[in-house]
């Protein structure tokens, strides 16, 4: 019996539409990609696997890594042999890679979802025998066609950069990414950890120039492992008292990362941060007029503000004090003419609607009055340190007189 040409072709465009599985395989080579353009391309080596590459709307990011873990110093490179599908379908794709490679046990788990250009990977490590060095994770970029890589409120590095250490801290986005020129595309790919896990206990390099067919790396938050017994050392008397498997479980570490990608740096962080377990949840405790109260409560009795001049910078809400223990706070100190301006209108705008408070209103003209006294005549503000303007009948720019031990920063 022939089918109808025509009953075919809508056969064939019905499987086109029809929603595919994030997981395909093909002559036993599993991929992962979803609807978004995001691919994960696993490689197989001598029959065993590695990370492999990614790809963005079939834009390969970087060459393929034969390798899911190395470890520090010493070069040593570990590979699994086997893999399964735990889940597959069009919302979301789990495969798990597992072996055994040297001392180390591992069992890599990558999730991908529908709704998200990232990928996640779980790592567990089981330290049959002790590891002394950190141990780290490639991600594969082409860095000579880059147009910058990236640790956030870092410096930007460029092809020909140095090796750069960073570690990681809990007040910044643990996070490195990059940019890459493809086929005269631009292309983001970025790898950074799970919040919910110790990231502040990690460490990035990007390492640029030695190795440009990978230079992000993204090292497990433990500085060496080892099982709780020593297997090589143990005696019969301590195997009778020990329950092997247990303490095998129990030694067992685990870290996770995220590499998303895109072709904007927007897409490609957000993926990230959809991932990351990052709450974006709004968290509202009290009622508008009980927070704007407890807000201008701290600004009356901070003792970050400068009589005459203004509040310093990164000022706490719970001592009212300038906080010096974020990066870069060194510059908390400093009094800002420039946001002064917005905090005066606002001080001013709550004494016009709460006669009483009479603190808002001077404060909010002193710091008009120190803001103008900063002015030059050419209409930027003044860099003098530890000094305050006053205008005078000959220069009304020019007076420097004695101010408290603030000092204010230049701005246009």
């Amino acid at each position: 019996m022939k089918t109808c040409s025509c009953v075919k072709n809508i056969t064939e465009d019905f499987l086109k539409m029809k929603p595919q599985p994030i997981i395909q395989i093909s002559n036993g080579m599993p991929t992962m990609k979803n609807s978004l353009g995001s691919e994960w391309i696993p490689c197989k080596k001598d029959g065993r696997w590695g990370l492999g590459t990614f790809r963005f709307h079939s834009a390969q990011l970087g060459p393929e890594l034969p390798y899911f873990l190395a470890e520090e110093s010493v070069a040593t490179e570990f590979t699994v042999t086997d893999f399964a599908i735990l889940e597959n379908s069009a919302r979301k794709g789990v495969l798990e890679f597992s072996g055994t490679a040297g001392k180390l046990g591992l069992k890599i788990v990558a999730t991908m979802t529908d709704r998200s250009p990232a990928v996640t990977f779980l790592y567990h490590i089981d330290p049959i025998h002790p590891v002394f060095h950190g141990v780290y994770v490639r991600i594969p970029f082409y860095t000579k066609k880059s147009l910058f890589l990236k640790y956030p409120y870092e410096d930007t590095l460029f092809a020909d950069s140095g090796r750069w250490c960073v570690e990681t801290d809990i007040s910044r986005m643990p996070v490195v990414f990059g940019c890459e020129q493809l086929d005269g595309g631009d292309y983001y790919i970025c790898a950074g950890y799970h919040l919910e896990d110790n990231f502040d206990q990690g460490r990035f390099e990007i390492e640029a120039r030695e190795h440009p067919e990978a230079p992000f790396k993204v090292f497990a938050p433990y500085k060496g492992m080892a099982r709780h017994l020593d297997l090589q050392c143990v005696t019969e008397l301590e195997l009778l008292r020990v329950d092997l498997e247990q303490e095998r479980k129990e030694s067992i570490k685990t870290f996770r990362f995220i590499v998303s990608m895109g072709e904007t740096q927007y897409d490609c962080l957000k993926g990230y941060i959809d991932e990351n377990g990052y709450d974006k949840k709004p968290h509202i405790a009290f009622n508008v007029e009980n927070a704007v109260e407890q807000l201008y409560t701290m600004y009356k009795t901070a003792p970050g503000y400068v009589p005459g001049m203004g509040y310093t910078q990164l000022i706490r809400t719970d001592t009212g004090k300038f906080d010096s223990t974020v990066p870069h706070g060194w510059y908390s100190k400093y009094i800002c003419p420039g946001p002064s301006c917005q905090l005066g209108y606002e001080l001013y705008h709550y004494w016009m609607n709460n006669p009483n408070e009479t603190w808002a209103r001077e404060r909010a003209f002193e710091m008009a009055d120190f803001l103008v006294s900063n002015q030059t005549e050419n209409g930027m503000f003044t860099t003098s340190t530890r000094t305050r303007r006053k205008p005078s009948p000959t220069n009304p720019a020019c007076s420097p007189i004695p101010s408290p031990a603030m000092c204010t920063t230049s701005e246009t």
